[in-house]
């Protein structure tokens, strides 16, 4: 089995229909094709399942995981031929006695294994050490021993089928099969309905989703190409308007008031939700406009920001006050807003911190961080950038900043220096590909050493080549630099994009628990923090990740603060995801058709505008494409 297409379920079927062993093999961490972000789930997924094995009786030695580049064939002959050997000496699995059953028994509890541990077994940092450790722990099998006594998912349901794998794989849990079903029967308020009701920022989402469903889609996994959902949900939000959805509110308002501290995805999302639930909320965020890391960090053509305000605008209502220009440490502080009467605070700050790069000359002028680069423009329309432009980086900062710079007057040329090779880029992959049509010059496999000045100015980068060696602690392999290969690149400005961090510095004061990694510690479930009716969520507990990872905490955030201020246990029973209601298949499923192709602004037109790039999809290819869809969710109701 490949790393980038592995399920647990694959892993215990095979066990069920006869195999004595398994191997999960695939490329290294961060050069898998299929899983760009790396195969850290895969490693979690391995475990899960050897966990599920040994709690029936079988060696979690019948199950092995290892990474092998595409180029090792001789090393992956030898591992296979000593997996054989060790499964050899553990014997026959069928010899087993009541092995049948019990297998028959896993396989049912597969799906609730997972939902549960999307929730409660992800570890915060994304590394083998880190998932090694974790699952050797206490927590991971107190887990087990919860979910095998029937306390996190209701006993009765271990015999029912959870939902498709696009709406498992949603941190929001939306049921992007039914908007899709919609969409192919020519229902479209059905389908914003469907986009509406889980996510606050569908207009948002269907622009800038890492759309994860997409990755976990049945037609991806066994080989093709998956349905385009992200770009169904553009055609649905470009076409409908927002106000056939009218979200619930309660009948009497609460008494209690919450702070939010943080106007990005996260806290924006956990106002809107608290504020349905009754309970008056105060928005405080030191930028000057709210929207986060989606005002400040993306740029217009990929998000534009008359989409964002009304969005946002759509979200504050009278139960919500926004406080602009605040900042946590400064104005404000935690300690001050529960005196201030707050009866809960939900830290939502992000990370906002750009990481530096350490090297000499990294004051010089015409040296930025990212952050600042795209913050000059995105909230006061400054230019920074001119003449030959660096930047540093591989993630989607980097190839934002880039971009941008390609935009800019007076830019000659636009350079990306990555240390490794484009495959173990974090940025996506298309983002990359528009960049490169776009002009920008993509330089892998260089280090930046030292960077060169000229009476206090920027006047070039100095780097070194590099070519890949053994793997280093994420499971990428390290670049090791080539001696003899140092060359400078001149430079009239150069962006640094390596990383951003939450600024934490007013909760460590607060005595509030932070991790190792520099954030905000809390409870994986409940996002509860040391102190007691303090919240954290978003990019401040995981460091810089996706949107709609942000917007899941904000609303997890959201129903844990009414738990908290109703008195109730923080910590509820699981449920599973389940098709919430029936669509009648639309006729006429175009079986084996083509992926549709997104229309963009050609390049050359691009690089002089910062209009939207992408454009909707017509109806007609909306619903050929919607009529891809396998329709997972039906198999749910057998």
């Amino acid at each position: 089995m490949c790393t980038g297409r592995i399920d647990l379920s694959f892993i215990v079927r095979a066990f069920a229909k006869g195999a004595d062993g398994v191997i999960v093999s695939g490329c290294w961490p961060g050069e898998c094709h299929y899983v760009t972000e790396g195969n850290y789930d895969a490693l979690s997924t391995v475990h899960l399942c050897k966990m599920l094995l040994g709690r029936i009786g079988l060696a979690p030695e019948r199950l092995r995981i290892e990474w092998v580049g595409a180029s090792e064939g001789t090393r992956f002959a030898e591992i296979m031929s000593d997996f054989a050997g060790q499964v050899t000496k553990l014997g026959r699995l069928g010899a087993a006695e009541g092995v049948g059953p019990k297998l028959d028994a896993v396989t049912r509890l597969v799906p609730y294994v997972k939902l549960v541990a999307r929730e409660k077994l992800t570890p915060p940092a994304r590394t083998e050490e880190a998932i090694n450790a974790f699952f050797a722990g206490d927590e991971a099998n107190a887990v087990f021993d919860e979910l095998i006594a029937g306390k996190l998912v209701p006993g009765p349901a271990f015999a029912e089928p959870v939902a498709s794998p696009c709406q498992l794989a949603c941190p929001l849990g939306t049921e992007a099969w039914r908007y899709v079903a919609h969409i192919a029967r020519g229902e479209y308020e059905e389908a914003y309905r469907a986009i509406r009701e889980p996510n606050p920022f569908p207009s948002v989402c269907a622009r800038v989703c890492d759309h994860e469903c997409e990755r976990r889609c049945r037609l991806a996994v066994t080989g093709g190409d998956p349905v385009a959902i992200r770009v169904l949900k553009r055609f649905v939000t470009d076409t409908i308007d927002p106000g056939v959805y009218t979200p619930p509110r309660p009948a009497s308002p609460r008494p209690q008031k919450v702070a939010v501290v943080g106007a990005g995805p996260a806290g924006l999302t956990a106002a809107h939700h608290l504020s349905l639930r009754g309970y008056r909320v105060t928005v405080f965020d030191a930028s000057e406009k709210p929207g986060g890391m989606l005002r400040l960090g993306i740029p217009a053509y990929r998000l534009p920001r008359d989409v964002l305000d009304r969005e946002i605008a759509a979200l504050i209502d009278e139960n919500i006050t926004l406080r602009m220009g605040v900042r946590l440490g400064k104005e404000i502080t935690v300690d001050g807003l529960f005196d201030d009467g707050f009866s809960a605070v939900f830290l939502s700050m992000g990370a906002m911190k750009s990481q530096p790069l350490r090297v000499l000359g990294e004051d010089a002028s015409g040296v930025h961080h990212s952050l600042h680069f795209l913050a000059e423009l995105n909230l006061r329309g400054r230019s920074l950038a001119r003449g030959k432009v660096g930047v540093i980086g591989g993630g989607n900062s980097a190839i934002d900043a880039a971009r941008i710079a390609r935009r800019q007057e007076g830019v000659e040329r636009v350079t990306i220096v990555y240390r490794r090779t484009r495959e173990e880029m974090p940025a996506f992959s298309d983002e990359i590909d528009a960049a490169i049509e776009e002009g920008v010059i993509l330089e892998t496999l260089l280090s930046p050493m030292r960077i060169e000045t000229d009476g206090g100015a920027l006047s070039g980068l100095e780097c070194v080549r590099n070519e890949l060696g053994a793997p280093d602690d994420s499971g990428r392999r390290r670049p090791v630099p080539i001696a003899g290969s140092e060359h400078v690149l001149p430079l009239d400005t150069l962006i640094v994009a390596v990383g951003e961090k939450p600024e934490i510095e007013e909760v460590e004061r607060a005595g509030i628990e932070v991790t190792k990694w520099g954030s905000v510690a809390v409870d994986q479930r409940t996002l509860a923090t040391s102190r007691k009716g303090l919240f954290a969520g978003g990019d401040v507990v995981t460091g810089p990740n996706t949107v709609v990872d942000a917007i899941a905490a904000g609303k997890r955030a959201a129903v844990t603060i009414d738990r908290y201020l109703s008195g109730e246990a923080l910590r509820q029973p699981g449920e599973a995801a389940r098709p919430a209601r029936y669509v009648e298949p639309a006729p006429g499923r175009q079986a084996g058709a083509e992926r549709l192709a997104v229309p963009h602004v050609p390049a050359a037109e691009r690089r002089s505008t910062f209009a939207e790039v992408e454009h909707v999809v017509t109806e007609e290819t909306a619903q050929r494409e919607a009529r891809r869809c396998l329709r997972c969710d039906l198999d749910s109701r057998r």
